[in-house]
């Protein structure tokens, strides 16, 4: 594979996670105007009638707690393939060595034992004190991937996210 061709399969991917992931936002936010507005208010309060700036973009607050909410309601990849280098046990299973193993992003991210009777809903307060509240301190968010092996584009995504919702709203 060419680095021409894999530029183009990032740059593609890219643009599609992030279409998605704005899709589904403005589905939930239209269901749910309390929180179009409070994210309305904040873009005003942030940024107001001045020129846009890219530090701006890391004081909106709940336009991030409504995307890690998005991203667990609708993860943008269903299953993370994962290969097991030594064996391992998790809890009472053991992996050996060689094997792949499917995450899936939906199970993990809709369990109501994790992450409690409201595992459905949408309530982006859950995200309110960081990722790691939000999940009890517990590996159960990974819209991205997780570890060494999380999305290069992660940041970048959800940078152009915060941007087009800003202008949006």
């Amino acid at each position: 594979m060419s680095l021409k061709s894999v530029s183009y399969s990032i740059y593609l991917a890219g643009q599609k996670t992030t279409s998605v992931l704005l899709v589904w936002t403005m589905a939930l936010l239209s269901e749910h105007p309390n929180w179009q507005a409070h994210a309305r208010e904040e873009v005003l309060q942030v940024f107001g009638n001045k020129k846009w700036e890219v530090d701006g973009l890391n004081h909106l607050k709940i336009a991030t707690m409504i995307f890690h909410k998005v991203l667990r309601l609708y993860p943008l990849v269903a299953m993370l393939p994962r290969v097991v280098y030594k064996d391992t046990q998790v809890g009472d299973m053991c992996f050996p060595a060689g094997v792949q193993v499917l995450l899936s992003t939906i199970l993990v991210h809709h369990d109501h034992e994790i992450l409690g009777d409201d595992a459905k809903e949408f309530n982006p307060e859950r995200f309110a004190e960081g990722v790691l509240k939000a999940t009890k301190n517990q590996v159960s968010f990974f819209p991205f991937g997780w570890g060494p092996r999380v999305c290069i584009g992660q940041n970048f995504a959800m940078m152009e996210a915060k941007i087009a919702l800003a202008m949006i709203l």
